[in-house]
């Protein structure tokens, strides 16, 4: 099962487009619609008419301490789906090109699981206006998902005791002609809404998070920003030492 998962408030048209780029491929979609604590009041209502009749797009409305409140009730949403339930995340100002071939794209990566280990994730590149790219994780296996941590680049994931961090990682390439991607539309955005940037705060959680999470490995001597990662059975710097081989062989069960 595919369930897109969807937040969004007072995203105008931008919304209607992200949940139409994933009807092909999902079996439900999940949109929240509403506020958290401190965002701004500027924008412009969706007009949920248009979809009101397709059964698999479901629309909660409400309002949420956070964003990470917002993204675990989605998730808490998605306990009621039978296993195994792959999940497609998307932002209301991002669509998803090619998408009628995530279902291949999954097979794919999870045939390229090592033995014995079941595949949680797949990566997937997301495109920006002035043409950058980014390879981010946006396709997770929600029945083996705990919760979010932090937005979508802290997760845990269940029976792991470590916490994954999968933040954006700058591409070379851009993606090929039927290769499943993200466009990222943030500059339709209204300027209101484009000035309250989520992110700002995520970089704020994550240095307390990343803090934290070296104390406890006791990784104290590191500075901030050398995120210690697990490479062939050892913590190690990844400021120092770089990416792994297969940076996401810790999402792997």
């Amino acid at each position: 099962m595919i369930v897109g998962m969807l937040p969004t408030y007072k995203e105008g048209m931008l919304a209607l487009d992200a949940i139409n780029s994933l009807l092909p491929i999902c079996d439900s979609i999940l949109v929240f619609e509403g506020p958290i604590s401190g965002a701004p009041v500027h924008g412009l209502e969706t007009d949920f008419k248009s979809i009101s009749k397709i059964p698999k797009v479901v629309v909660k409305h409400g309002e949420w301490k956070s964003e990470i409140h917002k993204r675990n009730s989605m998730l808490d949403f998605t306990r009621r789906y039978k296993s195994p339930i792959w999940g497609v995340f998307l932002d209301a100002d991002e669509v998803f090109l090619w998408s009628q071939y995530i279902p291949s794209y999954i097979e794919a990566c999870n045939a390229q699981a090592p033995d014995n280990q079941e595949n949680v994730s797949a990566p997937i590149l997301r495109v920006e206006i002035d043409g950058s790219v980014q390879t981010l994780t946006r396709i997770v296996r929600l029945d083996l998902l705990e919760r979010h941590v932090l937005s979508m680049s802290q997760w845990k994931f269940i029976g792991q005791e470590a916490i994954a961090t999968l933040p954006a990682i700058p591409s070379e390439r851009s993606p090929n002609q039927g290769e499943p991607h993200i466009f990222h539309r943030a500059f339709l955005r209204p300027k209101a809404r484009g000035d309250f940037r989520l992110y700002e705060r995520e970089i704020k959680d994550f240095e307390t998070l990343e803090k934290a999470e070296r104390e406890r490995l006791g990784l104290t001597n590191l500075p901030s920003g050398a995120i210690p990662i697990q490479k062939d059975g050892v913590f190690v710097p990844i400021g120092q030492q770089g990416l792994p081989d297969d940076p996401y062989g810790i999402l792997r069960r």
